[in-house]
């Protein structure tokens, strides 16, 4: 039955995330096609215990994060918001990794796009629990596409927003880590990480 995954659960009650993280919205149309004209894109880089981490943010929500200096990030972000204006601020991203990892959990807000499909199985993702994963079978059929696992599995690898939506809790059901856009090296450490003792309050 779609949503009874021991972990991957339905989206229409998804628990809260013991990390209050992340209020996730998403861009309205008309948003996407402002283009980002006459708003500013505050971006930055911060230390973090599996390297440096990428974050950019707009109208002080995160609307991009990943592992590394996020080249190609920014580059996604300038095709899609060419009118937006750049600041640097790295403090933006120190209270992301503060957030997420540095032991005091804190609310964050968050709005991406995405197709509506992509859309479902991030909001889905956010119901695996810290510490924990599932497999992306267990995913498809908690969004109520069994038969879409491959689809699925698209829509994991293309979140926007790493490290927030824990798209590293999903396996393959055959065993082993699968793929990880930001290699499978980060991705086990993760993994290990929520599950040894640096679990939230």
């Amino acid at each position: 039955m779609p949503g009874r995954h021991r972990y991957c659960r339905s989206t229409e009650a998804v628990p809260v995330n013991p990390l209050h993280l992340p209020t996730l919205a998403f861009f309205s149309p008309a948003q996407l096609r402002s283009r980002g004209q006459g708003q500013s894109i505050v971006y930055g880089l911060a230390p973090g215990p599996f390297g440096l981490f990428f974050v950019a943010t707009l109208n002080n929500e995160v609307i991009r994060s990943a592992f590394g200096e996020g080249a190609a990030e920014s580059a996604l972000l300038q095709q899609q918001w060419p009118q937006a204006l750049w600041q640097r601020d790295d403090a933006v991203a120190t209270a992301v990794v503060q957030a997420l990892w540095g032991g005091a959990p804190a609310a964050l807000s968050a709005r991406v796009g995405g197709t509506a499909f992509q859309q479902v199985v991030w909001q889905a993702l956010l119901a695996v629990p810290y510490g924990q994963h599932c497999s992306y079978q267990a995913l498809a059929v908690a969004v109520g596409k069994p038969q879409a696992a491959q689809a699925v599995g698209n829509a994991v690898g293309a979140n926007p927003l790493a490290g927030i939506i824990p798209c590293h809790r999903v396996l393959p059901q055959r065993g082993g880590l699968g793929g990880f856009r930001w290699g499978v090296s980060i991705k086990q450490q993760l993994l290990d990480w929520e599950a040894g003792q640096h679990r939230p309050d």
